[in-house]
């Protein structure tokens, strides 16, 4: 199986741990747009330049494309992330997937629908994140970003960074497995994120 993974060009974790998720099962192929700061305005323009990189990364026969993007692929509302798969699988006649739309697809799987979220993200990206989240009828406990602009940034950060963000919210007792579940929003950015220890530690 070839995997086709659209990303920031600022990204620098996402590549290696695809690759290292998908040994022995699949080739990760990888096509860039152009980004360095999470706002808004650079968001919008890296969107504008998904179709060119999609058809880019079809050349290499993938069998699937991901858009490899959180905040990117939410920041137009309930629907962001459907309208991104439609358009790359439009254009290419490859199947798609936009990490938005896979997050909200993977939390009606689990049954959750209370979150409390962390994010590296400025206010403005954090209010889009709450309301697409709430649009898809999650409710927002809380949420708390670090107000990091520049996407490379994030991907250097000690992962403990994120850790100590999440477990405010469970020490404040409003995420839990009780009252409700943590999502964090650095996993395109660090790959010691995806670590079930790192995970299992929030649980304890």
């Amino acid at each position: 199986m070839r995997f086709g993974l659209i990303i920031p060009s600022s990204n620098t974790t996402m590549e290696a741990e695809f690759w290292r998720m998908a040994s022995g099962l699949a080739t990760v192929h990888i096509a860039r747009m152009r980004l360095e700061k999470i706002i808004v305005d650079e968001l919008e323009e890296m969107e504008d330049q998904m179709l060119e990189a999609a058809i880019r990364i079809a050349d290499a026969a993938v069998n699937v494309i991901g858009y490899g993007c959180t905040s990117g692929s939410l920041l137009k509302g309930k629907d962001h992330g459907g309208e991104i798969e439609e358009r790359i699988t439009e254009k290419t006649r490859i199947a798609a997937v936009a990490t938005a739309k896979a997050v909200i697809e993977t939390l009606g799987e689990l049954q959750i629908k209370k979150l409390c979220v962390a994010t590296p993200y400025i206010e403005e990206i954090n209010e889009l994140e709450k309301k697409f989240l709430e649009q898809n009828e999650i409710d927002v406990l809380r949420i708390k970003g670090l107000g990091i602009v520049q996407n490379r940034e994030v991907g250097s950060m000690n992962p403990n960074v994120a850790y100590e963000l999440a477990k405010e919210g469970r020490d404040e007792k409003m995420c839990n497995l009780d009252h409700g579940s943590c999502f964090i929003a650095f996993y395109c950015n660090h790959p010691e994120y995806v670590d079930k220890r790192f995970l299992y530690s929030l649980l304890k």
